[in-house]
């Protein structure tokens, strides 16, 4: 045989050993090189069983100059610990405390000395640097030593492992500075882990642990947290245990996980802060899921193959921005209770697959999609909340949400649709009395109809409502509850044609409400047509943006509301195209200066109240088409303002200004003989 037929051989050989591995439950990507197969074969758990939870897209390699640890065979009770010994003599103390079911425990330090310690208690040991082998020097500077854990007693089994303050270490961050670099730990080890107790937390130096339990173990919870330089994970055996909760929380530069024989487990917060972590399969059953992925900052993929049953999926994966898929085969969310910020800021996620099956049981989910700027379709599903805030805003690609069901009466739809650029429909939504709704559809640049909405209950702030809704044409007439601020509600919804706004103060619409701040309420609605305001002015009209940007707008009725004392100045000008206002029979006492400056196609104005006016400066002027002008009430200032009052006015042919003696000119004005004899009968007596 040649050579080269050689190498194909040994290269289709490997070909089926990584085959062989990887149908073990084993991931072995493409370029592991083949030396580093051996480890991969030792992580095959007994009996070929297949992995319930496996994350291995980048795979951890050794450094060839370690130690190599000795190998504990299946069964037996034995502890081994690849330390690292420095230079500086303050980082070579350790400390370990294991519980054993009889007996003492001895400890083999790797330099010649070993302890035998009561099982329960600490043994502490001081390391030299100068009396451990140059030899063993790598080339990250240390030198190393192998610690071997054993039971005295032959046939004691090693129940629990916990750790303690070492000595000569200062209380803060003490655990983080033990310099363990890797651990095979088997035997019993029955007893549970537990916050800050029992387990292998805050091992700040820990690159790879492999820990395979035989005894009857439920929880791991905390197990591996705040090992910040865990880097690979190899657990089995663990059956029994139903909760890894926070079991790898802040373990930032994990990347390879391998855990089997799991059942049905809670894995709340499990992975949270594993900043590296790339991917994972997880097969067992779930039954809470919160925190579980949290600020998964590396986290590209997910998948789910064992039947899922969580109450809760909570910020799951919130902070997740480089995910882009997750899919679950046997979701069941008929328990599920909240979902509230369960993808909050996943930017790049695309696809969601499997989620659903939830009901009246679901009754939290704000900010769940929150800043999802990739995501194409929401998944199918069911919720009962009444609070949504933020739940879908900045979900910029998806159009349609008509397959999310909304069957809660709604108190907060806050942000909730905000910046959805190309949703073009409105979901179903039933609004609850006085529903908050601030920014909920602002900046849907692509929002075509809200005919979904049901406002039969009258909502309640609407700051910012349809905001830079672009496409928006039409809405239906609103009633709302008491908004207080009506800031930016329609501000830049450039093709809109009519609005119908009534407020009142509560739910029974028969008291009106005062709008205290309506800043660029209809500012740049440039196709505005028509607009039927029934409210409480409590600020200046001018406020509402009606002007030069609302050039189309040819209707204006308020004649249902009412002027408060709040507002303190009527002023509508360069509304070019209206021809038709519908003013109430008064002003309030506080309201001094009106103004129609440059409306220059109204043609007629009647019934405007002036009894408490001080300025008429300007009002008229620039109004070509003005045809008529009938004011009611005399004024009360002796002082009033006429300065340009009808300039260039001159379509003006009838003009009745009761109980005016100030003077003003109208000299450009269409005024008849007749007209004049009525302007003049119809002032005061001099």
């Amino acid at each position: 045989m040649s050579i080269g037929s050689e190498l194909t051989y040994l290269n289709d050989t490997k070909g089926l050993i990584r085959s062989a591995i990887i149908a073990k439950g084993v991931a072995v990507p493409e370029a592991t090189p083949f030396r580093d197969y051996a480890d991969k074969i030792g992580d095959i758990t007994s009996g070929g069983s297949t992995p319930s939870v496996v994350g291995s897209d980048w795979v951890w390699t050794r450094p060839s100059d370690w130690l190599a640890l000795p190998s504990v065979t299946n069964g037996e009770e034995k502890v081994v610990i690849l330390c690292a010994v420095f230079p500086s003599p303050q980082h070579n103390n350790v400390s370990l405390k294991f519980v054993v079911s009889a007996g003492n425990y001895v400890v083999d330090w790797g330099d010649g000395t070993s302890d035998t310690v009561a099982g329960g208690s600490q043994a502490n040991h001081s390391y030299t640097y100068s009396s451990i082998s140059a030899s063993t020097e790598c080339s990250r500077g240390y030198r190393q030593v192998i610690i071997t854990v054993t039971p005295e007693t032959g046939g004691a089994a090693i129940t629990g492992l916990v750790w303690s303050q070492p000595s000569g270490y200062p209380a803060t961050n003490a655990y983080g500075l033990i310099p363990f670099l890797d651990i095979t730990a088997k035997g019993t080890f029955s007893t549970n882990f537990a916050s800050d107790t029992y387990g292998f937390q805050y091992m700040g130096w820990l690159e790879r642990i492999e820990f395979r339990p035989t005894g009857a173990i439920t929880s791991l919870a905390n197990g591996f947290k705040n090992c910040t330089n865990l880097r690979k994970v190899v657990i089995s055996n663990v059956s029994n245990v139903t909760s890894l909760v926070n079991t790898f929380l802040n373990c930032t530069s994990l990347i390879d996980v391998s855990i089997s024989d799991l059942g049905t487990i809670s894995l709340a917060s499990t992975f949270s802060g594993c900043f590296s972590l790339q991917s994972l399969t997880i097969s067992t059953g779930v039954t809470d899921s919160n925190s579980m992925f949290l600020n998964c900052y590396s986290l590209r993929e997910v998948t789910f193959t064992g039947t899922c049953t969580p109450t809760t999926t909570a910020s799951m994966f919130s902070g997740c921005n480089a995910l882009q898929k997750v899919s679950w085969t046997g979701f069941d969310g008929s328990v599920l209770t909240t979902t509230a910020s369960m993808f909050d800021a996943c930017y790049s996620l695309h696809t969601i697959e499997g989620f659903g099956g939830t009901d009246s049981s679901l009754t939290a989910s704000t900010l769940m999609f929150r800043s999802c700027y990739s995501l194409l379709a929401a998944p199918t599903f069911t919720t009962n909340a009444t609070d949504l805030t933020s739940m879908f805003q900045e979900c910029r690609k998806i159009t349609s949400l008509s397959n999310v069901t909304f069957s809660g009466s709604i108190s907060s739809l806050a942000s909730t649709f905000n910046g959805c650029t190309s949703l073009m429909e409105a979901p179903t939504l039933s609004i609850a009395a006085g529903c908050t709704c601030t920014a909920t559809f602002s900046t849907c640049y692509a929002l075509r109809s809200i005919a979904n909405v049901t406002f039969g209950n009258r909502p309640g702030t609407c700051t910012t409502m349809f905001s830079g809704c672009y496409s928006l044409a039409s809405v239906p007439p609103l009633s709302l509850n008491n908004p207080g601020s009506l800031a930016n509600m329609f501000n830049n919804c450039v093709s809109l044609q009519e609005i119908t706004l009534n407020v009142y103060t509560d739910n029974t619409g028969t008291t009106l409400s005062g709008i205290s701040t309506a800043s660029s309420m209809f500012s740049n609605c440039r196709s505005l047509q028509k607009l039927t305001l029934r409210a409480g002015i409590n600020t200046p009209f001018s406020n509402f943006g009606l002007g030069s940007t609302t050039s189309a707008l040819q209707t204006l009725d308020i004649s249902g509301s009412v002027f408060l004392g709040g507002c303190s100045s009527f002023t509508l000008t360069s509304c070019g195209a209206l021809t038709s206002i519908s003013l109430p029979a008064s002003f309030h006492a506080n309201t001094t200066t009106v103004s129609f400056n440059s409306c220059t196609a109204l043609q007629k104005v009647s019934g405007l109240s002036i009894a408490g006016m001080t300025s008429l400066a300007s009002c008229f002027n620039a109004c070509y088409c003005l045809r008529e002008v009938n004011l009611t009430a005399a004024p009360t200032s002796t002082s009033l303002t006429t300065t340009n009052l009808f300039a260039s006015s001159q379509s003006l042919a009838r003009c009745v200004l009761p109980g005016i003696a100030n003077s003003f000119s109208v000299a450009n004005c269409s005024l008849s003989a007749a007209a004049l004899d009525e302007l003049y009968t119809s002032w005061p007596a001099s």
